[in-house]
């Protein structure tokens, strides 16, 4: 018998947090994970596509998503290029920057505030 598994919504929580600690311009009120109605196209989408893992939206920048997902991560790449061209609610402004980051499978069953030591695979898109 395996032990508890912590789900991708868990780890972009995690994750979310270990990069607010990054930069002093980022807070909850900027960066957000698993944050329902942000996208203005989400109403034309389904399930959780219409919902980023991760936005961050300091004022006065351009607005990035970081799509996460836990390895081996076949659909990750299309889940970001995706989210291109798509614009937020409230401000209009176009997600013109995505990254797609492979989450360790060891997050999986480990501790997730270890996400802040994890070595990543991503891409830009």
């Amino acid at each position: 018998m395996s032990g508890p598994r912590d789900t991708e919504p868990q780890a972009n929580g995690a994750l979310a947090r270990a990069l607010r600690r990054r930069n002093p311009d980022w807070t909850d009120a900027t960066v957000h994970a698993e944050r329902t109605q942000v996208i203005q196209e989400a109403e034309q989408r389904t399930g959780t596509a219409k919902r980023p893992d991760i936005l961050i939206a300091p004022p006065f920048c351009q607005p990035v998503i970081v799509e996460t997902e836990f390895a081996p991560a076949y659909t990750l790449d299309l889940d970001a290029a995706g989210r291109l061209g798509t614009s937020l609610q409230g401000t209009g402004a176009e997600i013109e920057g995505v990254l797609s980051v492979v989450l360790p499978g060891r997050l999986r069953t480990g501790d997730l505030e270890s996400v802040e030591g994890s070595a990543f695979f991503y891409a830009t898109h």
